[in-house]
């Protein structure tokens, strides 16, 4: 019961400060000005970002009771996040265009950019406050990391089988993906890192003009205009490249590395407090 009760506030304290956004100020800032431009909504974006953090840090610390040291920025830390997001996921985009199976059509420009790319911002890291932040750390304290990042990434992966265009490869897939950003922010504590790297994979994507995670609508504003072509557990199809199997044993290799590493400075001490029936603690001693 603790549990869930830590779980819904800590949610209703993030959507408060979207609701707050999109239901209170902007549509009072677009019946001042009365204009809805584009410039605007990449504000609206950024200011809902804001939001979801404070809503975050105003539970953590008069509920939990503590600092919210998940929230630290530190500038090294938030690039290295962002590169190797978009760096991962570019080796099996740019493996792919170089093979051929996908092609670049046309250079569309740069005008969607700013409006998607924002988009693409807020929803990576509310996912990431949502999953990690809440669902995984609330978890995690109660019966240890190995039990909630399982938990955690099968439902995150489950959830996105609503996605347009999913096949059975989709559920193994980002599921992986799951365990990769519960791996990251197991290795950083960090909400931010694991956000910026979850936002540079999608942007990555997007830029690319390739189906994101079965979104076909931005395709029509991305930099690029590209086709694929070829086998469809090679391409991705229309899920996109997350679904290929050459992201999938990337993802792998990433997993290995992160959990190898995590051993090594002993972050999985929370594991002593998952039940004798589930532990692996041995194998991390």
């Amino acid at each position: 019961m603790t549990i869930m009760i830590k779980i819904v506030l800590a949610c209703l304290a993030i959507f408060a400060g979207i609701f707050a956004v999109k239901f209170l100020l902007f549509p009072a800032v677009y019946f001042i000005f009365n204009m809805q431009s584009g410039q605007l909504k990449v504000v609206e974006q950024f200011t809902t970002l804001m939001f979801i953090g404070l809503g975050y840090y105003l539970y953590v610390k008069y509920y939990e009771k503590r600092r919210p040291d998940e929230l630290t920025f530190r500038a090294s830390h938030l690039f290295y996040g962002a590169v190797s997001g978009a760096a991962l996921i570019s080796v099996t985009s740019l493996l792919l265009f170089y093979l051929g199976y996908y092609e670049v059509v046309s250079f569309q420009g740069l005008e969607g950019i700013p409006i998607v790319g924002s988009t693409i911002l807020v929803a990576a890291m509310l996912e990431e406050f949502l999953f990690r932040g809440v669902l995984f750390r609330v978890i995690e304290a109660h019966v240890g990391t190995l039990f909630s990042l399982s938990f955690v990434a099968t439902l995150f992966g489950l959830l996105h089988l609503f996605n347009e265009n999913t096949t059975v490869v989709t559920a193994f897939s980002v599921t992986l993906l799951g365990v990769f950003w519960g791996g990251i922010y197991v290795l950083t504590r960090n909400i931010w890192v694991v956000g910026l790297n979850h936002a540079a994979w999608n942007f990555s994507i997007f830029s690319t003009g390739i189906p994101l995670s079965g979104n076909e609508d931005w395709r029509a504003v991305a930099p690029f205009e590209s086709i694929y072509n070829g086998p469809l557990l090679l391409t991705g199809g229309e899920f996109g490249p997350e679904d290929s199997i050459i992201n999938i044993i990337v993802l792998l290799i990433s997993v290995v590395v992160i959990f190898y590493f995590a051993q090594k400075i002993r972050l999985l001490s929370a594991l002593a407090k998952i039940p004798r029936r589930l532990s692996w603690k041995r194998r991390f001693r």
